[in-house]
């Protein structure tokens, strides 16, 4: 799991985001950012990667947590793939 830097800028490190290979990215992002972020190419070279992205933007409140069988996301207050706003 990887927590992305800095709202998903597009000053990530390719050589570190395909040596950590998440199954799951957290990008903490404000709904209509005027920066850019998240930036589309960081978030594709993610999904290429095999992780679920997940975005607080489109999918709203985004906690992991500890359970039985490990850590695992829990997305609350927006459907998956709609927007805040």
């Amino acid at each position: 799991m990887l927590k992305v830097a800095h709202h998903g800028s597009a000053y990530q490190e390719p050589a570190f985001l395909d040596a950590v290979r998440p199954s799951v990215a957290l990008v903490p992002v404000g709904v209509g950012n005027s920066y850019g972020h998240p930036n589309a190419a960081v978030l594709a070279r993610l999904a290429r990667g095999g992780a679920r992205v997940l975005r607080t933007d489109t999918d709203g409140d985004v906690a992991v947590v500890r359970g039985g069988a490990g850590m695992a996301v829990v997305v609350r207050g927006v459907p998956p793939g709609r927007r805040l706003g």
